[in-house]
């Protein structure tokens, strides 16, 4: 019944599926690119439109260039089934512009594809610039960007307003250097005003009162401390 209903959406979502007479080639080819049947049942469930891309000019070009990216079949696997729709894109036309600009700020190659996830979900790469500029300007050195992305890349998916007034706050108030944001990237993905502010604060009171040591590797623990955690 789960199935009917699933081949019934997808029909209504692409009512001209039927008409290619090329899917089954286009099928065969994600098979053989090492797509498992469930994976490409997934993909044209959410994307169906993928079948009306031409196999020879569009969809083959592109898991080329992901494979000369990736360095394997395996890992362009692993990207699609992240974001089904690049295979969608003229991975020439967006994709390669995006990684010249993200080598010319020295992003370590091994970043490069989850970074350019990030850019085609979340952001322009003239806001991932501007990200990268207010990190840089706040005195993290490019390996700390790496190390901090490389641990949760979701840090650069933050606004950039908000990361420069998490910087400010951090380095400025809480007295922290560049080393514990590369080591707690999720700093910047706290809730500025509904937890950093409360917690310094409190910390703050406790220290004035002689109840606690000033710890910064203590202060860092009851940032990123859940709530459930600390109960």
């Amino acid at each position: 019944m789960v199935l009917v209903k699933r081949i019934a959406t997808l029909t209504m979502k692409l009512p001209a599926l039927y008409t290619y007479d090329v899917y089954k080639l286009k099928m065969e080819f994600l098979k053989s690119v090492g797509f498992s049947e469930l994976d490409i049942a997934r993909i044209l469930f959410s994307e169906p439109y993928i079948l009306s891309r031409n196999l020879e000019n569009q969809i083959i070009p592109s898991v080329e260039i992901l494979r000369r990216l990736l360095g394997s079949d395996e890992d362009v696997v692993i990207i699609v089934k992240k974001c089904y729709r690049i295979l969608e894109n003229s991975l020439d036309k967006v994709l390669e512009p995006d990684i010249d600009m993200l080598r010319g700020h020295g992003v370590s190659e091994s970043l490069i594809p989850e970074i350019f996830l990030a850019l085609r979900s979340a952001m322009s790469t003239t806001l991932w610039r501007h990200k990268w500029e207010i990190l840089r300007s706040c005195g993290m050195s490019k390996d700390e960007i790496d190390s901090a992305f490389r641990l949760q890349p979701q840090c650069m998916i933050t606004s950039a307003k908000k990361i420069q007034k998490m910087m400010h706050f951090f380095l400025n108030k809480v007295n922290f250097n560049t080393s514990y944001i590369r080591k707690n990237p999720n700093l910047l993905m706290s809730s500025f005003e509904k937890r950093v502010v409360p917690r310094c604060s409190v910390l703050q009171l406790l220290l004035y009162h002689g109840l606690i040591q000033e710890d910064t590797n203590y202060v860092v623990n009851v940032l990123i401390m859940t709530e459930e955690t600390g109960r």
